[in-house]
This record gives structure tokens, C-alpha cells and sequence, in this order.
């Protein structure tokens, strides 16, 4: 018996299966996955790369990636409606985060709040960091890890400040 309410094309008696695939563990190699942005203004510089997301691997819920930035690279600042988690990795630089600067590198883990505006310049090494959100949000032009329903860009203004806090120190 079909179920009316069931996705087009999914037959119902499949469902026990993809729910069991759906609950098996995922490995993922950062050195694998493709490096991707860094071509959009709109965001700075930074480039990613998604280790997991719902659209390209059987997971749901979490949502890491790798930020990568040039030296004094850029993500400008934003909002959005979740919550983030970042450990540096390699590198330094500054995580502003409703105006308070915040030192990022190696063994530094920030939390982000929900809705909180923040930005991202890394220092003259660069600077690599693991990003984790919470879930899958819907899907813009924007890195996986970073997606959500409403990433809204900052004043230029302010990301030009955060710049030249970086640099001087």
C-alpha cells in the first residue's frame, strides 16, 4: 500500500533502508574535498571546504567545513538565524563577532551566537579554521557550512575597520 503523503518517486517500503543509511557513519578527508568560493565580493575572500552537508553526503544535522583564508583574507561581516562553533587550525587572525575582536589560531575554539554579527581577517600567515553549524539550511551561493535562510552582509565600513585592526596589531 502506497502512502499519499510520501515523496514523489520514494516508494514507502524502501523508507526503513534510507532511514538506516541515513544513521550510518561518514568518514570525509579535507584534503579531498574541493576548494571552492573565494570569487564573490559579496562574502570577501575566503575559500572553503564542506566535509559534510545533505546535499552531497548521506548526513543530516551538522554541518562542518574548513575556512581558508590568503594572508589578511576576508570573510565580511554577516548574520544569520544559527549558531556556529570554530577551532582554528593553522594560521591567526580576527573573529569579530558584535563588534568585539576575538583572536583565532591554533588549539582556539570561538562560539558564535545566533544572529550575532561577525567577520572574519586573517592575520599575515593566514589562517585555517573548522567551522560547524548545526544543520542543513537552504541552499545559496554562499560556503555549505555558512548557509542558512537569511545571511545578510555588513557595511563595508566596518569590515575595512576590522582590516586595519588586524594589521596594526
Amino acid at each position: 500500500m502506497e502512502d499519499p503523503m510520501a515523496e514523489p518517486g520514494i516508494d514507502v517500503a524502501n523508507l526503513p533502508q534510507i532511514a538506516a543509511l541515513m544513521s550510518l557513519a561518514v568518514a570525509a578527508n579535507a584534503r579531498e574535498a574541493p576548494l571552492e568560493g573565494g570569487g564573490d565580493p559579496a562574502f570577501g575572500t575566503v575559500r572553503w571546504r564542506s566535509l559534510f552537508s545533505d546535499d552531497r553526503t548521506p548526513t543530516r544535522g551538522m554541518v562542518p567545513g574548513i575556512a581558508e583564508f590568503a594572508p589578511f583574507g576576508t570573510l565580511l561581516p554577516h548574520r544569520h538565524g544559527h549558531g556556529k562553533i570554530c577551532f582554528g587550525l593553522s594560521g591567526g587572525g580576527v573573529v569579530t563577532i558584535d563588534g568585539v575582536p576575538h583572536p583565532l589560531g591554533p588549539e582556539v575554539a570561538l562560539y558564535v551566537p545566533e544572529d550575532a554579527e561577525h567577520g572574519t581577517v586573517a592575520g599575515p600567515a593566514g589562517l585555517r579554521f573548522l567551522c560547524v553549524s548545526p544543520r542543513q539550511l537552504r541552499r545559496r551561493r554562499v560556503p555549505l557550512f555558512l548557509r542558512n535562510n537569511g545571511m545578510r552582509p555588513v557595511h563595508r565600513r566596518r569590515q575595512v575597520a576590522l582590516a586595519k585592526y588586524v594589521q596594526n596589531g
